[in-house]
């Protein structure tokens, strides 16, 4: 896994979303390329209170690989949005 390249954060309802995106490199016999992007959005509470039942983040986790970063932020963030309109059920 390359380094972490993007920090996005918003607010969203009362909660607060932090999104990153990594490279993900692919070895080359002279040198690496970065094949795309992996993506990470974590979801708190503004207030410091738990966001499903004790835990105080949900972290969703893509393993899936964007080929740009913009499009792993954007998923990230479509991700968290719909998590948080869910109620955190889906």
């Amino acid at each position: 896994m390359g380094e972490t390249l993007m920090l996005r954060k918003m607010e969203v309802d009362g909660y607060e979303i932090l999104i990153t995106a990594s490279e993900v490199l692919r070895p080359l016999p002279s040198s690496t390329a970065i094949e795309g992007y992996r993506v990470t959005a974590v979801i708190s509470r503004k207030d410091g209170g738990g966001v499903v039942g004790h835990f105080l983040c949900d972290v969703i986790a893509q393993a899936d690989v964007h080929l740009t970063l913009d499009a792993a932020l954007d998923y990230g963030e479509r991700e968290a949005r719909a998590r948080i309109a869910s109620g955190f059920t889906g």
